[in-house]
């Protein structure tokens, strides 16, 4: 997925952040662990490729997989996807918290802390690397 079409999901589900909060059926436990899962693995890979640029281990951009060369140093890349990635966790997390408390409960908002935390480790760690980064300097 392109990263602008990231940010217009992200203004998509924040615009429609109500009816998903108050919404009657509940987030499946099914869907909770997908999500879990999902987020875990993009994580996994991130920390990966950002403890690899930090002992100088080149990375290869996906776009390699398509027979694409990339524009951006890898560093660039890989930083722009965290961040805008991180517009799209922060409104997510508002609202599983949002929707927990909505129904007086506390099945969700666990979860959703979590991950957002593991995230907040993630864009802390990007910034490191960008700060340290030659490829980086104008």
């Amino acid at each position: 997925m392109k990263l602008a079409y990231l940010t217009e999901v992200t203004a998509l589900v924040a615009a429609h952040a109500r009816m998903l909060i108050e919404q009657p059926a509940e987030i499946s436990t099914i869907q909770l662990g997908d999500y879990y899962v999902y987020s875990r693995n993009r994580f996994n890979r991130w920390m990966r490729d950002l403890n690899d640029m930090e002992r100088g281990v080149e990375i290869r951009d996906p776009l390699h997989l398509f027979g694409l060369s990339p524009r951006n140093p890898p560093v660039q890349s890989l930083t722009e996807q965290i961040l805008v990635n991180d517009l799209l966790n922060r409104v997510w997390t508002v609202i599983l918290v949002a929707s927990d408390r909505h129904r007086r409960d506390e099945r969700i908002e666990p979860l959703a802390v979590n991950v957002y935390r593991s995230h907040v480790s993630v864009r802390r760690k990007t910034l490191q690397v960008c700060m340290t980064d030659i490829s980086m300097t104008p």
